[in-house]
């Protein structure tokens, strides 16, 4: 019986041991390691979709007939925050506010990959690779 109590109690200390290494405090504030900016910045549509879905509200079945309906729809790159705290951090509430969630090594790579592809045609991506590593290398 004591034996039962001890390796329950190990086995205790050990899950609140992995608890406690998750959630520690990053020295970087929260702000720090998240940037949002337009869903444009990763645009047009055409190139920025596999990566972060369509330019229209995701609840919406489809986006607007309309070519000059705009959508505010906000990319949220994160580095050393867990995804989840990043969507507790920037929720999707329907009707209301549309996020998207990209890492910051896939945000970089999608830039960097288009950039090869087209650097005239794409030359805003650079800028917003250069606002990335900016805001995230400070």
């Amino acid at each position: 019986m004591r034996f039962a109590k001890t390796v329950l109690f190990i086995f205790t200390l050990g899950v609140l041991s992995l608890v406690s290494c998750t959630e520690q405090p990053h020295d970087a504030p929260k702000a720090q390691r998240t940037l949002v900016l337009p869903y444009d910045a990763f645009g047009p549509q055409v190139i920025a979709y596999l990566l972060i879905g369509f330019e229209w509200y995701q609840w919406d079945n489809h986006g607007d007939s309309s070519p000059i309906t705009e959508y505010d729809v906000r990319v949220v790159i994160y580095r050393d925050i867990p995804l989840y705290q990043v969507r507790k951090q920037f929720p999707v509430i329907i009707g209301q506010q549309d996020y998207r969630y990209i890492s910051y090594h896939d945000a970089l790579a999608h830039c960097d990959r288009h950039l090869r592809e087209d650097s005239q045609l794409f030359a805003h991506l650079k800028q917003t690779k250069q606002l990335i590593l900016d805001h995230f290398d400070q």
